[in-house]
């Protein structure tokens, strides 16, 4: 078993002492202010705290035995910044985790990656413009983008998500093309969320079972050109349209299938009479008084079985306004306890919410009783 107290050395603090000076020395070439930025360690148990100094952030990795000790790529912007797309994806972030594969498919990945960079630039076979880093559990590469906020693209912005803003869309675009679509899949990148391992600390969960691979260290620095550019008509802005534009692709054939399950539904109601006996506002009265209350667990059943199928098929919301009602309700439980991957899960919910009616109240009754109770909260929220 690995000893806690063995970290504790004067080695272990030079180590990370370096490895802090060359993250920040990325937020430098990437054109960024060092601080305030958010940063995440083991004994914060997942909660991000804000660092302001260097000695800020040492101090962090030593109350915490310098244990999963991370910190955010990028520095902390107002969520107006964010939302209104004026930050510029500067660093970015691919996630190679080992667990998806075994290890030298690992390295073939990392080596493939590394020379999709290079070919999209049309760089040479020495340089090397990307940081990669061994995590303890895979390799995270960082990649610093000479870019300003993609809102300079208004053909981009006209195609991208209208849920989401195009700067953060091209973070999660450039993993996946890099990576072609092998990075972890739960990496669900934002710019609050690009956490940086921070080299000479520690991976908490390799260090019970492979110890000697549990620390975060440099593979490979960044050499030659450095800090690359996105332009009008090169690889990388032809493929992030594309993207773009097969996402909106999609998007219209949803709304189109969503349209068409919506008039099948108003047909049957008017080939058989009797189907109008039931008042789907009455019969839901339930869902409407969930929205109201704030739960600690459950969130995602009732995002996918009850509130999306009750916006999108009952009250014939479109997808944009059923993804802000559920987000604002998820916030607003967050306050109970965090939910992670908002986004992804209420995208996950919507995905089919037309093709169903959301569970009745005597059906989660009796799932309730099957599950022995795993369902209570929810109906102790709607009983009170």
């Amino acid at each position: 078993m690995f000893n806690l107290q063995d970290v504790q050395t004067k080695e272990r603090l030079d180590k990370a002492k370096e490895g802090i000076d060359f993250i920040l020395k990325l937020f430098e070439v990437a054109g960024q202010r060092q601080f305030p930025r958010k940063m995440t360690t083991h004994y914060s148990e997942g909660k991000m705290f804000t660092v302001n100094s260097k000695e800020e952030i040492i101090q962090s990795c030593v109350q915490s035995n310098f244990l999963d000790c991370r910190i955010n790529a990028y520095p902390i912007h107002p969520d107006d910044d964010i939302d209104a797309g004026l930050v510029a994806p500067t660093i970015i972030f691919c996630d190679l985790d080992i667990s998806l594969s075994y290890n030298d498919e690992v390295e073939l990945l990392l080596q493939n990656t590394l020379n999709k960079i290079k070919h999209t630039f049309d760089l040479s076979v020495d340089s090397s413009p990307s940081a990669v880093i061994w995590t303890g559990g895979g390799y995270h590469i960082y990649l610093i983008m000479k870019t300003k906020p993609m809102l300079i693209y208004p053909e981009l912005s006209k195609l991208c998500n209208p849920e989401s803003e195009v700067s953060k869309e091209f973070l999660r675009f450039c993993e996946k093309y890099f990576t072609d679509n092998k990075s972890d899949p739960n990496h669900n990148i934002t710019f609050k969320s690009s956490l940086l391992r921070i080299p000479g600390t520690l991976n908490y969960k390799r260090l019970n079972y492979e110890p000697d691979t549990a620390e975060v260290r440099v593979i490979y620095e960044p050499i030659g050109e450095v800090g690359l550019t996105m332009k009008r008509g090169d690889r990388l802005f032809r493929s992030f349209t594309y993207w773009c534009m097969d996402f909106r692709r999609v998007q219209i054939l949803k709304d189109n299938e969503r349209k068409k399950v919506i008039r099948q539904q108003q047909q049957r109601i008017q080939r058989y009479p009797g189907l109008k006996k039931i008042d789907p506002p009455k019969k839901y009265w339930w869902v409407e008084r969930l929205l109201e209350r704030q739960i600690d667990r459950n969130r995602y059943f009732c995002t996918w079985k009850i509130l999306a199928p009750y916006l999108v098929t009952i009250k014939q919301l479109s997808e944009e306004e059923a993804y802000d009602i559920i987000k604002e309700w998820l916030e607003w439980c967050s306050e109970v306890k965090p939910f992670e991957n908002m986004d992804t899960k209420i995208k996950s919910g919507l995905e089919k919410a037309y093709e169903f009616n959301p569970i009745s109240l005597n059906t989660l009754r009796r799932l309730n009783v099957n599950a022995k109770g795993e369902y209570r909260n929810i109906l102790n929220a709607i009983e009170k």
